[in-house]
């Protein structure tokens, strides 16, 4: 589990809180308003409207960065002949002619 996400999740049970307003997610995430409500907008971050205040459930912030951080970890290291610096002949440490 990602250290962010287990960071959140012990603030989140401190705060005793079930959902967070869209202010609340841009600290939490760091994230800016735009971006969120581009979220919310794609699907990709749950929330609900409640009396014309949008609320993100806890569980969706946490669903959130679960599933980014998986996606990060699915990621392939690039190999080092794709590297620019490697390829670099000018580089320290490159071999001379």
């Amino acid at each position: 589990m990602d250290i962010q996400l287990v960071e959140f999740l012990q603030w989140a049970l401190t705060q005793q809180r079930l959902a967070f307003s869209m202010r609340d997610c841009e600290t939490i995430l760091g994230l800016s308003r735009s971006t969120l409500n581009r979220m919310v907008k794609l699907g990709r971050l749950k929330s609900v409207l409640i009396g014309g205040r949008r609320l993100v459930p806890a569980a969706a912030i946490s669903e959130l960065l679960s599933e980014t951080a998986s996606k990060a970890s699915a990621i392939p290291k690039a190999p080092d002949s794709l590297n620019p610096v490697s390829r670099n002949p000018f580089a320290a440490g490159a071999p001379t002619p």
